[in-house]
């Protein structure tokens, strides 16, 4: 059987009040709160920062992530404590 990769996106947008603290502190949550789950290997890569012109100019600050795991745990779990943080797109690779 394939190996699948879960990847996703999490974002902060200062249309929201959120800047680059609010995206760091996902980002340390999303890993602590995965940590314990066995056979997982989680990854976060990226971090980028999007400015937007216009009438309302606003800025996004963006990371990706990337999720391996073996059959110890299903990825109903994983995606259950992400989205407990910031639910994001997920898209599998």
């Amino acid at each position: 059987m394939r190996k699948r990769t879960l990847t996703f996106q999490q974002i902060a947008d200062s249309r929201f009040n959120e800047n680059q603290d609010t995206l760091n502190h996902i980002i340390e949550r999303i890993f602590h709160d995965l940590f314990h789950l066995p056979g997982l290997t989680v990854k976060a890569k990226g971090v980028y920062e999007l400015e937007f012109k216009g009438k309302e100019p606003s800025k996004q600050w963006r990371v990706n992530f990337y999720v391996d795991k073996d059959r110890r745990v299903t990825w109903n779990k994983v995606m259950e404590i992400i989205n407990k943080i910031k639910a994001p797109f997920y898209k599998f690779i």
